[in-house]
């Protein structure tokens, strides 16, 4: 509750920064960067790499919230999520976009999913009925294209922004389990095959902090142990014991997101 009052009540800050909260990072960090983390402070606004200005799937984070943490509040949590909801998806969300961004894609997805959930939730759903019906119609537009812009290539062929990092994870990052369901139902044989790729071009993609990566770097994109999984469990839908042989260690000391995501998703899969 302190850090819903602390970052989300009543500003919305979209990151935390570094200046609060206990290290995740196993190793101590040099004493001359130690100053420069007090300078980085909440923020409310998204940074310029994305088209929105709010995490979209901040909602659907916020409607889990709400039912399994603090029910009491979940009025307000939907009052705040009304007032940063934006629908439809911003200008610079183009179609285009969206393709060769497809997390952002996945994200928006996700982000009406929650709202429209915490919506119901908190009684709402009827008074603001105009508002859910106008989320409901830009949900399924973003549906109806997912299935229109899933492809396994790269739309990068001559990268200057380094977003090749990201190739095997883009199809796949900020996946929730609806819509893995709608994934499974209408892209199935599209991402099994991609899967199967993916497993073949980058083989270790499980490996947390795994040090290979395309282009200039040095550790493996923290998405893709993540992003792969999650296909797996919520399209693919395969079982425990498949799953666990993909379930590697943490990336961080503790509050790996990531792998507690993973780690959940093997736990609630089927046992054959």
């Amino acid at each position: 509750m302190s850090e819903f009052q602390a970052f989300f009540d009543p500003e919305m800050y979209s990151m935390t920064g570094w200046a609060n909260g206990a290290p995740r990072e196993a190793m101590p960090l040099p004493p001359d960067l130690l100053p420069a983390l007090a300078d980085k402070l909440p923020r409310p606004r998204s940074g310029p790499r994305f088209t929105w200005e709010y995490p979209p799937h901040n909602f659907y984070a916020m409607w889990k919230y709400a039912l399994l943490v603090a029910p009491e509040n979940t009025v307000r949590i939907y009052d705040l999520a009304k007032s940063k909801i934006q629908v439809p998806v911003p200008a610079l969300a183009t179609n285009q976009h969206l393709a060769e961004e497809t997390w952002e894609h996945n994200a928006y997805i996700a982000g009406y999913l929650g709202f429209l959930e915490l919506q119901r939730l908190a009684g709402k759903d009827v008074v603001d009925s105009e508002l859910r019906q106008a989320v409901t119609n830009e949900m399924n537009r973003l549906f109806q294209l997912r299935i229109l812009n899933f492809d396994v290539n790269s739309p990068w062929a001559d990268d200057t922004t380094h977003k090749w990092h990201l190739n095997i994870a883009r199809n796949f990052m900020f996946l929730v389990p609806e819509l893995g369901s709608f994934m499974r139902a209408h892209l199935y044989n599209q991402v099994e095959d991609a899967l199967s790729e993916y497993s073949d071009i980058a083989p270790y993609w499980f490996a947390s902090r795994y040090e290979n990566v395309p282009d200039e770097g040095i550790m493996s994109a923290l998405y893709n142990y993540n992003a792969l999984f999650q296909a797996k469990a919520y399209i693919l839908e395969e079982n425990r014991g498949q799953l666990t042989k993909y379930l590697d260690v943490p990336a961080f000391e503790r509050g790996d997101l990531f792998y507690i995501l993973n780690l959940i998703a093997a736990i609630e899969a089927a046992d054959n």
